[in-house]
């Protein structure tokens, strides 16, 4: 008898369930490691940042950024299920959730649904058994707090991986791609925060002529 998590896992998110195309979910991962790539931008320790407000920042800016594109033109598949506490989006019919991180290390209570999610899932219910799974876009991050990584993974309600497909990013900071791929030269940009104090000291130099 062949083991069924073992066999999903290597099918994408697409096979099992329709509303996952792989197109929307690299829209989804792109925007997301957009706005974290904005947010880092905007990071100023010496203003009192910390780990802890960037994690915030990030976090409520991907929320308000997943409000204001739900339903537009280039995303008509993305709705809202649940605005506060599990923040639930929805693809097509099917709830998703994001957060930062491996997959293996997504914590048991972000497996908790929301109340919409779980009405979603009754009104929509099919024979399909992907409708167990409890699906998030996971962003992982490099030691600049960047996503380096993304992936749409699919877990049991016990927590186990059935699918996880790693997400190729589109996005003016990071570019993914296949291993097999050659990747240009990547240019680094100096921040909005370096380039507002630039201006601030060339100013402050014109007034002391």
């Amino acid at each position: 008898m062949c083991n069924i998590t073992k066999v999903k896992s290597m099918m994408n998110p697409w096979d099992v369930n329709p509303d996952l195309q792989q197109e929307r979910l690299i829209q989804l991962a792109s925007m997301l490691a957009k706005v974290r790539a904005d947010v880092v931008d905007l990071h100023n320790p010496e203003l009192g940042d910390t780990k802890k407000s960037l994690g915030l920042r990030v976090y409520e800016c991907s929320r308000s950024q997943s409000i204001v594109q739900a339903g537009q033109s280039d995303f008509e598949w993305l709705g809202i299920l649940t605005e506060d506490g599990r923040f639930t989006l929805r693809i097509g019919s099917t709830p998703v959730r994001f957060w930062k991180g491996e997959p293996e290390k997504l914590p048991s209570g972000k497996l908790l649904r929301s109340p919409e999610a779980l009405k979603q899932i009754e009104l929509f219910h099919s024979e399909n058994s992907s409708d167990e799974l409890i699906w998030f876009c996971i962003l992982d991050t490099n030691s600049k707090k960047l996503v380096e990584r993304a992936y749409f993974v699919g877990y049991t309600e016990t927590g186990e991986i059935s699918i996880n497909w790693q997400i190729p990013i589109r996005s003016h900071i990071i570019l993914m791609a296949d291993m097999n791929h050659t990747l240009s030269e990547s240019i680094e940009l100096d921040s909005a925060v370096n380039r507002l104090k630039a201006k601030i000291s060339k100013s402050d130099a014109v007034k002391n002529e």
